[in-house]
């Protein structure tokens, strides 16, 4: 069973590689406000003040740049954490709806059936066929920030039933 990074969640890394990638910005800057400090008369507190502006605002920069130097999340695997609700009953296979659309689907626990209208979580994707559980109290989640009746009237991610 192959799982993908949560939904939201970053491979680890993803913060070095940013910051590795601006130190020769760092670097750069602190050379040209050592020379303008050496050869301009820039005073030593402007030049230490400019550099840390500098770096702090390459740290500020990093959660809106971020995805883009994440792993590229394609394919079904970009469904994996997101909430479904069951149109066929899972016995163990059957169908899910998601964002609008029928997907096929596994249940994980295959115990008992899942009920026609009950909300599950996608787990982990194996072709094109969700692995998925029966959602836990806790695991509600909403991306649209509705109130939960307004969730569910809409369906899942928000999308209209």
């Amino acid at each position: 069973m192959k799982r993908g990074t949560p939904v939201g969640g970053r491979a680890p890394g993803v913060f070095w590689g940013y910051v590795l990638l601006q130190l020769p910005d760092i670097v750069l800057a602190g050379l040209i406000l050592f020379g303008l400090h050496r050869w301009a008369g820039l005073s030593y507190a402007w030049a230490v003040g400019a550099f840390v502006v500098w770096v702090v605002k390459d740290i500020a920069m990093y959660p809106v740049v971020r995805g883009v130097f994440g792993p590229a999340r394609t394919g079904a695997e970009t469904f994996i954490g997101a909430r479904a609700v069951v149109a066929d009953a899972l016995a163990p296979l059957g169908y899910v709806r998601l964002e609008g659309e029928l997907w096929r689907a596994e249940c994980l626990e295959s115990r008992q059936p899942v009920p026609a209208g009950a909300p599950v979580v996608v787990r982990a994707v194996q072709g094109l066929t969700f692995l998925v559980e029966p959602e836990a109290t806790g695991d509600r989640r909403r991306e649209d920030g509705g109130s939960p009746a307004q969730h569910d009237a809409r369906g899942p991610r928000g999308s209209a039933r």
